[in-house]
């Protein structure tokens, strides 16, 4: 599970983290791992342009934060 976010970038989430979020937050969605890494590079790409316009510096590459976060989150072969 990963929480996604312009404002964050994505982060990983143990299972009971994601399930209080979902609760909390009412909007989840399962995708296969191709969008799933789509997804998660996206919220990097857009949580650097947001650290760019407000000044701040990125440390890290979209490349490093998705392959980070994917690496954090595989729990199944089959791609889900």
């Amino acid at each position: 599970y990963a929480l996604i976010t312009e404002l964050s970038g994505a982060q990983a989430l143990q299972d009971i983290e994601a399930l209080s979020y979902a609760n909390g937050l009412g909007s989840t969605g399962k995708v296969n791992w191709d969008m799933y890494n789509l997804l998660i590079s996206q919220a990097w790409q857009r949580y650097n342009t947001f650290m760019e316009a407000v000044g701040k510096t990125v440390n890290e590459s979209v490349e490093e934060a998705t392959k980070r976060v994917t690496e954090a989150t595989k729990t199944t072969k089959d791609g889900e």
